[in-house]
């Protein structure tokens, strides 16, 4: 009896600790971005003016889809998201109803005072929802700016947040937002944390505190089996930077921040005369990383004003898909 006893109490220990190993290697299924308004739970905007004015990254993106053979999912705020879908390979347009979305994980009441969010919040909804749309749909979330290094897909299926190496010399890292793969669990966590203190009703709130600070205290000395996967420093904007960067820690993938391409756009004007500056971007990054050259996009398909994100693709000459070396932006 007693000898029975015992058996049955380690399989049951096995058992937990099996399932404990299978939540920590639970995966994501498939890659998303996210479009989203200054208000999407009230306001019904057009997304043809943000669709197109990502529309060089989301050119990227679809080559270096099928690169991978995944696709990505591009979550828009609005219900008329047909005219938004730019018929690129492997980028699939899909819309979300935000309010419904945010009252399904228990922010209804916290709307009002979102509405008095400032309209330059962008940020701040922006981080709400992509941890929302993660929960609800297992996916792996990246920024428009990511560019991967690592075209294995499976390695960004795994549980994982990007980690930037801010300083060699004083160890500092930040966990960032910017791209993650997270189990249910903690993302049921940081959906807390959120509920938590956006409840309050303060529209004080620190620039990364619904985003890279929450990641930090919630994923700290924590029992989640989550890889940090090292991302290049955000504010060093010259390619050299880039590569000593990748040189030292071989990232699985870039975030290409505001402050990076700014700073490549001033040094690089002169040079743009056939190219966009995101596609000048990423031949300069993966020439330099010795990477194999992709797809680029040609200034004639580049348009800021079209009737729909569609539009500018009517006027897209096939030769303007076209693969470059570095040698043809000399």
């Amino acid at each position: 009896m007693l000898i029975a006893l015992s058996s049955l109490l380690k399989a049951i220990i096995i058992a937990q600790i099996w399932l404990q190993i299978l939540g920590d290697l639970e995966v994501c299924d498939g890659l998303m971005a996210l479009v989203a308004g200054k208000y999407p739970w009230r306001v019904d905007e057009s997304c043809v003016e943000s669709i197109v004015r990502l529309q060089e990254r989301f050119f990227i993106l679809s080559q270096q889809m099928i690169m991978m053979k995944a696709n990505l999912t591009v979550f828009v705020s609005h219900s008329n998201y047909v005219i938004c879908d730019l018929k690129l390979p492997n980028i699939i347009v899909q819309s979300f109803d935000a309010k419904e979305l945010l009252i399904h994980y228990g922010f209804g009441e916290a709307i009002d005072s979102m509405n008095k969010w400032r309209l330059k919040s962008y940020t701040r909804t922006s981080d709400l929802l992509r941890i929302l749309l993660a929960r609800r749909f297992r996916m792996t979330y990246i920024d428009t700016d990511i560019h991967f290094l690592n075209t294995s897909r499976e390695v960004f299926f795994r549980p994982f947040v990007g980690a930037a190496i801010w300083s060699d010399v004083k160890c500092g890292i930040e966990l960032t937002n910017s791209a993650f793969c997270l189990q249910s669990n903690v993302l049921d966590e940081m959906i807390e944390f959120l509920r938590l203190r956006i409840g309050k009703g303060s529209s004080n709130y620190q620039y990364t505190e619904l985003g890279p600070a929450m990641f930090q205290k919630l994923l700290m000395n924590k029992n989640f089996a989550v890889s940090l996967y090292s991302q290049n420093h955000p504010v060093q904007s010259t390619i050299d930077d880039i590569y000593r960067s990748y040189s030292r820690y071989h990232h699985t993938h870039l975030h290409l921040t505001g402050h990076i391409r700014k700073g490549h756009l001033k040094q690089s004007k002169h040079r743009l005369k056939d190219i966009t500056p995101y596609s000048l971007l990423i031949s300069d990054v993966r020439a330099r990383l010795a990477l194999p050259p992709i797809l680029a996009m040609n200034t004639t398909a580049l348009t800021s004003e079209p009737d729909s994100a569609q539009g500018y693709l009517d006027r897209i000459d096939p030769l303007s898909w076209w693969l470059f070396s570095t040698d043809a932006l000399v």
